[in-house]
């Protein structure tokens, strides 16, 4: 029931943002082209973009045509209500060829006042300059937009990107259809710290996010991530769960039934490390998908005092164990869930409060047995 009323709020919010800002519904593009821009792969189109992007006007949609846009200095976009379009994620690209390595490449906010009713679709941001620092899309205090078709470096990049898109204040926001990969971290958000700033509502659909050393990050005073068909794979550490970019708690987090996190390299498929959450704070997966030969399926760490809820899906092969609970005061509540091939214990559990369903949960083939730590059944 949860998961019908996510996915029927995020189709009133696709709908509502198509018919606002669709490209169809725009009427006279501003054309890159008309700035000087060649978009041949071969000539500096810093300047023209600037211009172009910075003509374009609240209600009007700005189309980038196919081809290699090259830009030397990072791009600033402040303008609401506005459409920036391409034809195709792998037809125009955006390539950054400037000498900093360190800087956001598109930067979207000022970060002291909202950006409202944007949508972003239909092109390719990459860079062909190593990256030590900085995200290739920077989005500060985003609200109420709309981003799809937009790829990030993605499978088929060059691996240059540090951070791929940053969500950096959110509130309502779609990103569909997407494909990102990056050095770091190639999806982070966070929520502003503090009442009354932009911290809720991203809806991450239909995707992949690989070939990083963080896939998805949540990174603080965040709630309301909605997370469903995507494949995060051949990360470092597949979902990380902290305070590293906010100093708040995170709140409710649900991963739907197609979500598959899997081939973590490094660390746990999924990792809670938020100091600052309480119990009220919220981690959820539905049926989800978590697999890999890396540390652990999911991995509470300690100090953890969140609610764990794993719900359905399969949680198999991990060199550890499926769910491991390193922390005193967390909460896990486990139900109708697979765990099999795990070379450890399917739950491993610290804390004061586990709560495994005794029926629909699975346990085959862990090596070191089904459970270890108390369990209330």
């Amino acid at each position: 029931m949860r998961i019908a009323i996510l996915a029927a709020a995020s189709a009133a919010l696709l709908a509502a943002s198509a018919n606002a800002l669709s490209p169809e519904n725009a009427a006279s593009p501003v054309d890159l082209r008309s700035f000087g821009a060649r978009c041949d792969g071969q000539a500096d189109d810093t300047a023209a973009i600037v211009r172009w992007l910075s003509s374009i006007q609240p209600g009007q949609r700005g189309y980038a045509p196919a081809g290699s846009c090259r830009f030397a200095e990072p791009l600033l976009i402040l303008s609401d209500r506005i459409a920036i379009t391409g034809d195709g994620p792998y037809q125009t690209i955006f390539v950054y060829t400037g000498t900093s390595e360190t800087v956001d490449l598109i930067t979207i906010g000022d970060g002291i006042r909202p950006i409202k009713n944007l949508s972003l679709r239909d092109f390719r941001v990459t860079s062909s300059t190593r990256m030590k620092d900085g995200s290739a899309i920077h989005a500060k205090q985003l609200v109420r937009s709309m981003l799809e078709s937009l790829v990030v470096d993605g499978q088929d990049g060059n691996g240059n990107l540090w951070n791929g898109i940053w969500f950096d204040g959110v509130d309502q926001v779609v990103y569909r259809s997407m494909e990102a990969r990056a050095q770091a971290d190639a999806v982070r958000v966070n929520g502003i710290a503090g009442k009354g700033n932009p911290k809720a509502d991203l809806f991450l659909q239909s995707g992949k996010i690989s070939f990083s050393d963080v896939g998805l990050r949540v990174g603080g005073a965040f709630g309301g991530l909605y997370a469903d068909a995507l494949n995060i794979i051949a990360n470092g550490r597949g979902v990380v769960i902290d305070n590293s970019l906010a100093d708040e708690a995170n709140r409710e987090l649900f991963f739907g039934p197609l979500v598959a996190i899997d081939s973590t390299k490094r660390g746990a498929a999924v990792t809670l490390e938020d100091a600052k959450a309480g119990p009220a704070s919220w981690t959820q997966f539905t049926g989800s998908w978590v697999a890999s030969e890396a540390t652990d399926g999911v991995l509470v760490a300690q100090g953890v005092r969140s609610t764990l809820v794993v719900q359905g899906g399969s949680i198999f092969n991990f060199k550890r164990d499926g769910i491991r609970n390193e922390s005193q005061n967390a909460s896990v509540f486990v139900s109708q869930t697979i765990f099999r091939f795990n070379k450890g214990r399917g739950i491993n559990n610290q804390s004061k409060v586990l709560d495994v369903s005794a029926s629909g949960v699975v346990f085959q083939h862990n090596e070191l047995g089904n459970v270890e730590g108390k369990v209330k059944q």
